[in-house]
């Protein structure tokens, strides 16, 4: 019975994910906007994070915490991978992954609480994604208020932690990883497959296709945006 309801579980997950196919997202994403919209949010920075708070705020709101990558995948570059239409609904936090020195989901989530608790600002639910090297940080995500976890072209790394709190959306392209400095040709796919398997235990979603790693960021985020922000 656990595994006929668990297998019901992603199935009604998988149905509610976003219809479009991989070419209509690709074309759409040249259309709009991404980044902040003007005045329409302030942003705060303290240490390593960026914060942007909607102008129009309210009491209790939604956060969509992204860690980055290495390289050139800091906070300021993924901040501009977020359509701009995310800024006026959520308030979004940017962060700098372990492997380039960052200090993890529990640090990070504390320091974000208490900013906005200046700000008088209660959070509602949380969305976690980590882009390449931010997976394993997304994946550290934990508490009740935690809704999703997008991972995205991330680390195929199965986290040691048995207790993993909301859904997990996988989308990949494991060509991205081949041969690369983290893994060579035959570890990455047979991490990925592993990984993905996992992620379907575990009641999440995967998609595998054929986005070119530096552009997954803006993909992933238009092509799940309501999985995402409300």
């Amino acid at each position: 019975m656990k595994k006929i309801l668990g297998l019901i579980s992603i199935l009604l997950f998988c149905a509610c994910s976003e219809y479009e196919s991989e070419a209509e997202v690709l074309s759409k994403i040249r259309t709009i906007d991404f980044g902040l919209p003007g005045d329409k949010a302030k942003v705060k920075r303290s240490g390593q994070l960026i914060i942007s708070i909607p102008k129009q705020k309210e009491a209790k709101m939604q956060v969509l915490l992204v860690f980055g990558g290495l390289y050139y995948a800091n906070p300021d570059f993924m901040l501009n991978q977020v359509p701009s239409s995310f800024f006026e609904k959520a308030i979004l936090v940017f962060a700098p992954c372990r492997a380039v020195g960052g200090a993890g989901y529990n640090f990070y989530k504390n320091q974000f609480e208490k900013i906005l608790k200046k700000e008088g600002v209660i959070i509602d639910e949380i969305s976690v994604c980590g882009f390449s090297g931010g997976g394993p940080d997304a994946l550290e995500a934990n508490g009740n208020d935690v809704k999703v976890i997008g991972l995205i072209d991330a680390v195929p790394e199965i986290p040691s932690k048995k207790d993993i709190k909301g859904r997990i959306i996988n989308a990949f392209n494991k060509l991205n990883w081949y041969d690369n400095e983290f893994y060579g040709e035959k570890n990455a796919y047979r991490k990925f497959e592993s990984f993905a398997n996992w992620t379907r235990q575990v009641g999440g979603f995967n998609e595998e296709n054929s986005v070119n790693h530096e552009l997954f960021p803006k993909y992933f985020f238009y092509k799940f945006r309501n999985r995402l922000v409300k």
